[in-house]
């Protein structure tokens, strides 16, 4: 299996390029839909959640209200480490698994990891290819105040800042997306990535 760790920064527009390579068929593991799943109601994560934080946490349907969180969380380092240990760990379990199941169904497989924190939580050095997606601070700005329209910009800023500044997460890829200009420039690298991405799994079989 030939592994590619996709990140880049708070609205830098990591999906759009998970979402164009999936289409083009390579198999994305989102960190962020497996937080999803692990925090689901009734699971223990979210039971340790809803303890730590209050039931104040819950939204109106019993699931998590990500913002409510966020807020509380982002406003307070410590609470954000507290956050981080009852999530991260279950997260990275249920990452392994997906994996393992990804290359006993195929060995050959090109399967992008898709995680923000990524390179925060040195999980880079478990792949193969690093890819950043980058983009203009002031053009992540709109696009998360699109996103995330309850957000004030120190919100947004207070997110940011406990992430690696996007320029130092650059220098470590292998391939850089740059997500400032029009989508269909977007798309032209990522169909270029994926040509790049396709060739190295066959050097690695072929090494192999």
């Amino acid at each position: 299996m030939f592994l590619v760790g996709l990140t880049g920064g708070f609205g830098s527009g990591k999906s759009t390029v998970a979402r164009i390579l999936s289409e083009l068929g390579l198999k994305v593991v989102s960190a962020d839909n497996l937080a999803r799943e692990v925090c689901q109601p009734g699971m223990p994560a979210y039971n340790e959640i809803v303890e730590a934080f209050g039931k104040e946490v819950i939204a109106e349907d019993g699931s998590l209200n990500r913002k409510r969180l966020g807020d509380k969380v982002f406003a307070e380092p410590a609470l954000l480490g507290q956050l981080n240990n009852i999530v991260h760990p279950r997260v990275i379990a249920r990452e392994e698994e997906v994996l393992k199941q990804a290359e006993e169904s195929d060995p050959d497989a090109v399967v992008v990891l898709d995680v923000p924190l990524l390179i925060e939580v040195e999980r880079h050095h478990l792949v193969d290819f690093i890819v950043v997606v980058s983009a203009l601070t002031e053009q992540r700005f709109e696009r998360l105040e699109k996103k995330f329209g309850g957000l004030d910009r120190a919100a947004l800023e207070a997110r940011m800042k406990h992430q690696i500044p996007l320029e130092e997460k650059v220098k470590l890829a292998d391939f850089v997306v740059d997500n400032s200009g029009e989508p269909e420039s977007t798309r032209e690298q990522t169909e270029k990535l994926f040509a790049i991405l396709t060739d190295e799994q066959k050097r690695q079989s072929l090494s192999s």
